[in-house]
């Protein structure tokens, strides 16, 4: 509709005017694979929509405090950039996630 369409495009410019153009990028790369993920839990197992968006949202939270967590090891460890390190974290889905491994 046009009124979401606008409240988006405002939420578009605040975060631009708030972050780098890297970070707006990651910010709406996460925002749609949680989307993609609520749509998939909706569709497999239905339920109320409001605690499936937080049951995605505190997955999200948890993956990036254990990219944080491990960044902090390497970085104690003088391990920061060195072959095989994590230099950038990206916040994926647990699927996407074990599909790599």
């Amino acid at each position: 509709t046009p009124e979401l369409d606008r409240e988006y495009q405002e939420i578009l410019a605040s975060l631009s005017q708030n972050h780098s153009p890297e970070e707006v990028d990651a910010i709406l790369a996460t925002v749609e694979a949680e989307r993609k993920e609520v749509i998939e839990i909706m569709e497999r197992e239905g339920g109320d929509l409001d605690d499936v968006i937080a049951r995605v949202r505190k997955q999200t939270y948890e993956r990036k405090y254990k990219i944080l967590e491990v960044l902090q090891k390497e970085i104690e460890q003088g391990m920061w950039g060195q072959r095989g390190s994590v230099q950038e974290g990206e916040i994926v889905s647990s699927k996407d996630h074990d599909s790599k491994k």
